[in-house]
């Protein structure tokens, strides 16, 4: 069937298609570049679970995706799946279900709806963690990075920091708590943060890079400072 719906979008020039399976749901993913010359970078992922009589077809999509998001994808894909469930049953929240749900609003730009299903995810992880690594980090960036943007630096750090006590050596907790302190004008802060971060960003996420903070919006407060334009150049 994938193959088929692939031979449908041949005249969009899709590229990096690639099938895959998670569980036993069958994935399908291709990213469409310049749709009739339109920059989408538009990344398309399927995915196909069967159950007795039940189908279903799964459709996320992303425009100008980068590989950051693709741990949003993964979350979604595998929290999904059919289930019984008996007259008058109600399906109990996971971490997994709150982390997707807030993932849907995060990758539509709309933060603080985010904050509420990603925070429920944390409290529940933080009393019984079920989470792979993977997405466990995913779960913490985002809901740190959407209480920064909302502008709740306090709930941001305290975000982070949990981060940090649990997981000391992933580098994008303390980068992101770089941009919470520069986002304070705390030169000094943001400095020590953004220093470790690059210490360790050989334990990065396969798949990620890590952020050039030149082009981040987060420090080009400082970029006329010496000491914190000498850091940058020697990152």
């Amino acid at each position: 069937m994938f193959r088929e719906r692939n031979k449908g979008n041949a005249k969009l020039n899709p590229v990096d298609i690639k099938d895959s399976q998670i569980g036993e749901m069958a994935i399908s993913e291709f990213t469409f570049e310049e749709p009739e010359g339109i920059p989408l970078h538009q990344k398309n992922v399927f995915g196909c679970l069967a159950k007795e009589d039940v189908y279903a077809d799964i459709h996320l999509s992303k425009v100008q995706y980068t590989p950051k998001d693709q741990p949003l994808f993964t979350s979604i894909l595998q929290a999904v799946h059919l289930t019984d469930q008996t007259a008058g049953g109600v399906s109990q929240a996971t971490s997994t279900s709150y982390l997707m749900e807030g993932s849907k609003y995060f990758l539509n730009n709309q933060f603080d709806k985010a904050i509420g299903p990603y925070q429920k995810a944390l409290d529940l992880e933080k009393n019984d963690r079920k989470l792979e690594s993977k997405l466990w980090r995913t779960l913490i960036d985002n809901l740190g990075m959407a209480y920064g943007i909302t502008g709740d630096l306090k709930s941001a750090e305290d975000v982070f920091q949990y981060g940090i006590s649990k997981d000391p050596t992933y580098p994008i907790f303390y980068y992101n708590m770089a941009c919470t302190y520069a986002e304070r004008n705390d030169l000094d802060n943001t400095v020590k943060y953004l220093k470790t971060a690059f210490e360790y960003k050989q334990n990065i996420i396969p798949g990620e890079q890590m952020p050039d903070p030149s082009k981040d919006d987060s420090f080009q407060r400082f970029m006329q400072n010496e000491k914190f334009r000498k850091l940058i150049e020697s990152l």
